[in-house]
């Protein structure tokens, strides 16, 4: 092999993984389509890299994973698809319900020991959500409340398809969008909540979608939940 070969192989693995001095590594996205979602006449599907930054609170430091999310908006689906060390990994929620594929080595690990269906939904509800996707006709918020200093009207969604979770939409009353939601599981003992932000013009869908996303998550509403993730949007794609 040519000193050229070997100086391009090199730089190719560097890509794939990278381990920098906050013990974080970085993984490669997957860009095989594999199963991605349906889509109906209308609907707008989004393509979206990502970098997906998993947090510990142990000292195990911060983990990043590449990865690629396909987000049917108006229908909230969403199907995600990395590559890491231990393999391939995806996950899919859409009205047929959630499944995942996860190498078995790896379940005890980020992201699979992290990410599940309460993640994933909490994940493409607050995409959806903050972009506007959600026809709110008819429904009536709840009395107004404070999260983090500011003020917001509750509104309790039913449950979707496949779900027995309870989700809340968050509006800001004074600007009318919904920045945060809150998933709470069907046994009410967990409660994730997804805070988006960093909105950006998507010229293809006509409105601004969320570029960044923090998920936390908690035993209950009440308690102070801790931030297990960070969805960092890097591009989109939507056909025209």
């Amino acid at each position: 092999m040519s000193k050229a070969a070997v100086g391009w192989l090199i730089i190719g693995l560097a890509l794939v993984v990278h381990t920098g001095c906050d013990n974080g590594a970085l993984t490669s996205r997957d860009h095989d389509s594999g199963r991605t979602i349906t889509a109906g006449d209308g609907d707008d599907v989004i393509t979206a890299d990502c970098i997906v930054t998993f947090f510990s609170d142990t000292n195990d430091g911060v983990y990043y994973s590449a990865q690629r999310h396909h987000i049917n908006a108006t229908s909230k689906s969403i199907s995600i698809r990395a590559r890491e060390p231990q393999g391939n990994f995806s996950w899919r929620l859409s009205h047929n319900g959630y499944e995942s594929s996860i190498p078995p080595a790896s379940l005890n690990s980020a992201p699979a020991a992290v990410i599940d269906s309460d993640i994933v939904q909490a994940i493409v509800t607050c995409f959806a959500a903050s972009a506007g996707y959600y026809d709110l006709t008819g429904v009536r918020p709840s009395d107004a409340i404070r999260i983090d200093g500011r003020w917001y009207a509750p509104l309790q969604l039913p449950a979707a398809p496949g779900s027995q979770a309870k989700v809340t939409l968050f509006v800001l009353p004074d600007e009318g969008r919904i920045d945060l939601v809150r998933i709470t599981s069907a046994s009410g003992d967990k409660v994730v909540t997804a805070h988006s932000y960093n909105n950006r013009w998507l010229k293809a869908a006509d409105r601004y979608v969320p570029t960044k996303i923090d998920v936390f998550m908690g035993p209950s509403a009440a308690s102070q939940p801790a931030r297990i993730l960070q969805v960092n949007y890097q591009n989109f794609d939507m056909p025209e």
